[in-house]
């Protein structure tokens, strides 16, 4: 499993994720209004490391929905997180980009990277999200009970993040989608 090693420069500032970007929770939709097509509902299996996985146990919401719910509409290039999984286990946190031409609707747990300055780049935090470090902190940010962890948005936009320059930042993201080819 690729994960992105960023090599920080002492130089850099450490900030909050926060500080730069939220992170919007899904929605609880009711099971009881899926149906067999319609916009599809992205859910905590869809959401893997560095992968969209949209094959993993389609659900469907009326079409209607996109237009009653824009907070939870979510597009191509719009990177999400995982925000529950198994205590021990590691299996959240997982964040990736969507990566189809379409529109899809948050589900509850599922996060959306609302990035609202110029100073951070999508790719670059894409990457920072997928480094052993961004990891390491949501872990210890977690709560949880006897078999389920959970991370909060609040918890995700506290994580210590270095921001380089921009410039700088996509130097990074072109080393790292080099390294990757």
């Amino acid at each position: 499993n690729y994960k992105p090693k960023i090599d920080i420069d002492p130089e850099w500032e450490m900030v909050e994720l926060g500080k730069h970007c939220k992170i919007r929770g899904g929605n609880a939709f009711k099971s009881d209004d899926y149906v067999s097509e319609g916009v599809m509902l992205i859910r905590m299996g869809n959401v893997k490391q560095m992968f969209f996985d949209i094959n993993n146990s389609p659900s469907h919401l009326p079409y209607e929905y996109l237009a009653s719910n824009p907070n939870y509409v979510v597009s191509k290039g719009d990177l999400l997180i995982s925000m529950t999984g198994t205590i021990g286990k590691e299996d959240y946190g997982n964040v990736c980009q969507i990566d189809i031409e379409e529109q899809f609707l948050l589900n509850q747990r599922v996060g959306k990277f609302e990035i609202y300055t110029d100073e951070l780049l999508r790719e670059y935090i894409y990457y920072v999200a997928n480094s052993d470090n961004f990891r390491k902190q949501l872990f210890a940010n977690s709560s949880g009970g006897v078999r389920q962890s959970n991370i909060s948005n609040k918890g995700i936009e506290s994580i210590i993040i270095s921001l380089p320059p921009r410039e700088v930042q996509h130097q990074i993201v072109a080393q790292i989608e080099k390294e990757q080819e």
